[in-house]
């Protein structure tokens, strides 16, 4: 399909089509963030951030500190999690922080490629700080993606708010986004947070 404003490959990364609504969503995170503290002293934690920095440059660029941390990553400077996170059923799942690290974790579209979900909530619950927050989203109405790493589950609004007291949380909130029925990317998302 080619479209007037940069051929199909151009429409099919633009981010006011396909992801404005995850985008705004992680917008909340940060107001909710700075809501409760200074972002200069706030620690922060994106898991999966893939080839782009984008999600933790507003962080950074209010001097919070940023930890970056992915299983093989795309991206100079982000942690290496394959020491820590095995997806062998008897390997070590393990996040390389102390608990209470961290008031933020980020998660855009990335515990859907995570085998043992439940391990690393738990994880994620451990490094928090109390008060802290989980912010989500993972994709629900979509196609199956990037199999050489794994693509694992669709997880529904209802099933998340089970999943995050089974691991600890003590407050959530999940939703079914419908996004753009004509975007081949985000048809519906489940956008969330989960708190400490």
């Amino acid at each position: 399909m080619e479209r007037p404003d940069g051929g199909w490959k151009g429409w099919l990364e633009d981010r006011a089509t396909h992801r404005a609504p995850v985008d705004a969503h992680f917008a909340r995170a940060e107001t909710w963030l700075r809501d409760r503290l200074p972002l200069a002293l706030a620690s922060i934690l994106e898991l999966g951030p893939g080839h782009e920095n984008d999600l933790a440059r507003p962080y950074r660029l209010q001097g919070a500190a940023v930890v970056q941390a992915d299983v093989d990553p795309e991206m100079e400077g982000v942690t290496d999690l394959r020491p820590y996170w095995s997806e062998d059923p008897a390997g070590i799942r393990r996040l390389p922080w102390d608990e209470d690290s961290f008031h933020l974790v980020l998660a855009r579209e990335v515990l859907e490629h995570v085998a043992d979900l439940s391990a690393m909530l738990f994880q994620v619950h451990r490094v928090l700080k109390p008060g802290g927050r989980l912010w989500f989203s993972t994709p629900f109405v979509f196609p199956l993606h990037d199999f050489e790493k794994g693509d694992y589950w669709r997880i529904s609004p209802s099933a998340w708010l089970w999943l995050a007291k089974q691991t600890g949380f003590t407050a959530c909130d999940a939703v079914a986004a419908r996004m753009l029925w004509d975007s081949w990317q985000y048809p519906v998302s489940v956008l969330g947070w989960a708190e400490k």
